[in-house]
């Protein structure tokens, strides 16, 4: 007897023809409710294949471009690039592509990853001070910048970190689902990001009372969620613990339902993979949840059908759970 192949998986195969005859539905429908009236109904049954007419594979087409941004997720790296974040950029290169398999798993079939980044470092590095890397889908051309930056700079213990906030902001955030991971072992300047104690003397932190501690710091926080882009702050060291309050009550004082999230790898920085997957299903479903709410309250619904399931049980468990929960209607209509 013959043997019969195994059916690909829903992630790898192309669409079939009623999958984007839906998602050209749905994108229709979403645009014309944003310009303030719905499309008028279809009559009669809709095609069942791609053969029907030039017509219908244009809007076909035009409709899965939609989908695609639709279901876009920018995820954007804050990282402290100095001499010693050396070990945590090797971890973040090699484990990247693997991040972006899993990620792109979750958008699957028609999703798209972007990856950016804003590496900082510090005032007295002048022109280098700040680092940035425009969104790509190109994971391999991530991994390449990753490989050209030289983790050196800096002077005292504090770092620019207010400096990469405001930088966050020339990335080209284009997606519904955007999120930032700010990654540092030391806080900003300024005394109002560290408690006494750690401050011990001229190499800890040369500008204690700089103005943009409040000020700077404050409103790049607020563009963020003004933006809708999620903030995480990984903790790869022990005295960032003020510096996450901080930015916290500034983040977190909104009316969106949006909260800052934050993940400790001071034990292990090598789970950093399996952190960012679980951390960016957490900010896709909160996303979804509150673009589906009119009223945008965080984790709560106020009508529809459908559920969302519950966050995976572990990273590599979500490759396969994620990629079914685009089929429930909330993820459908997203």
């Amino acid at each position: 007897m013959a043997s019969q192949d195994k059916p690909e998986s829903s992630s790898a195969r192309p669409p079939t023809t009623a999958e984007l005859q839906r998602q050209m539905r749905l994108a229709e429908r979403l645009l014309e409710e944003q310009k303030g009236f719905a499309p008028a109904p279809r009559k009669g049954k809709d095609p069942d294949t791609a053969s029907t007419s030039a017509s219908l594979d244009s809007e076909m087409l035009r409709a899965t471009a939609r989908a695609k941004l639709d279901k876009t997720v920018d995820l954007a790296f804050l990282v402290d690039v100095t001499g010693s974040a050396r070990n945590f950029i090797d971890v973040a290169r090699k484990q990247m592509r693997e991040i972006v398999h899993n990620v792109r798993s979750m958008v699957a079939p028609l999703g798209t990853v972007r990856v950016g980044m804003v590496g900082f470092r510090d005032f007295c590095d002048g022109d280098r001070r700040i680092e940035p890397f425009q969104f790509t889908s190109d994971v391999g051309e991530f991994e390449n910048f990753l490989g050209r930056v030289k983790c050196d700079g800096g002077g005292d213990a504090c770092e620019d970190v207010v400096g990469g906030l405001e930088a966050l902001q020339a990335l080209t955030w284009t997606s519904k689902i955007k999120i930032a991971y700010l990654i540092t072992h030391t806080p900003p300047h300024g005394k109002r990001f560290y408690l006494d104690t750690q401050n011990s003397g001229s190499n800890w932190d040369k500008f204690p009372d700089i103005p943009s501690q409040h000020g700077t710091a404050d409103s790049a926080l607020q563009h963020l969620v003004k933006n809708e882009i999620q903030l995480v702050c990984v903790k790869v060291e022990t005295g960032t613990e003020r510096m996450f309050e901080v930015f916290r009550e500034v983040y977190d004082k909104n009316t969106m339902g949006m909260k800052m999230s934050e993940v400790d790898l001071s034990q292990n920085c090598t789970a950093f993979c399996a952190a960012v997957t679980k951390t960016t299903w957490t900010s896709i479903r909160s996303s979804v949840l509150r673009w589906h709410t009119g009223s945008r309250v965080r984790g709560e619904s106020s009508g529809g059908t459908g559920a969302l399931p519950t966050v995976p049980r572990s990273a590599r468990q979500s490759l396969d759970e994620v990629e079914a929960a685009w089929e429930c209607e909330l993820w459908e209509e997203f």
